[in-house]
């Protein structure tokens, strides 16, 4: 349920490759839904919109359905299916299935405690209550820096439930990059809608 060493792993390799962070513009990036952002059917399982610049790939997680990225603009989100009777079953297994809370509040909670234990977080946000595709959903927002990467992370992190999956849609850039991309790494979350 839990592989986030690889993906963290290939931030690393990622972060470290990309050297071109001087002069680098910190106005928000104003991006058409409708002409900047490029619809992706993943299995007829779920429609995701990214922007047209990232594109797909493999490296960022073995267990994602889906991966995009653009390393130039240090870009990246992945999204996680598990399907939500066996996440239930292995939370309970290890004592951390709490019955006062929803299934998608105990992913989201699990989920984020996960993450931020491999990271120096600098700031993180309260799990918060939103609507995605007309249903609750979650989304967390925090920055840090993970071991051995010279730069901090700025993540956000959206998490809802389907018919028999729960998905999280996983994003990050740069800190430095924040203030420019968050919105768009936002509207990825935002656009999520099971089939």
């Amino acid at each position: 349920m839990n592989s986030f060493k690889p993906l963290f792993t290939s931030i690393i390799l990622l972060l470290l490759t990309n050297s071109c962070l001087d002069g680098f513009k910190t106005s928000p990036e104003k991006l058409s839904p409708a002409k900047d952002f490029q619809e992706v059917n993943i299995q007829d399982k779920y429609i995701i919109s990214v922007p047209n610049y990232m594109k797909s790939t493999t490296i960022l997680n073995d267990e994602a359905s889906m991966q995009y990225m653009n390393a130039l603009k240090e870009t990246y989100m992945v999204v996680i299916d598990e399907d939500k009777a066996q996440m239930i079953e292995a939370l309970k297994m290890v004592d951390e299935y709490k019955e006062d809370q929803s299934v998608l509040d105990n992913y989201a909670r699990f989920q984020t405690t996960s993450i931020m234990e491999g990271l120096n977080v600098g700031s993180q946000s309260e799990i918060k209550s939103v609507t995605v595709d007309g249903k609750s959903a979650r989304v967390f927002e925090a920055d840090g820096r993970l071991d051995g990467v010279p730069y901090d992370i700025q993540y956000i992190l959206g998490f809802t439930e389907g018919e028999e999956d729960v998905y999280m849609i996983m994003t990050w850039t740069l800190k430095s990059r924040a203030e420019r991309y968050s919105g768009t790494l936002r509207q990825i979350i935002k656009s999520f809608k099971e089939i």
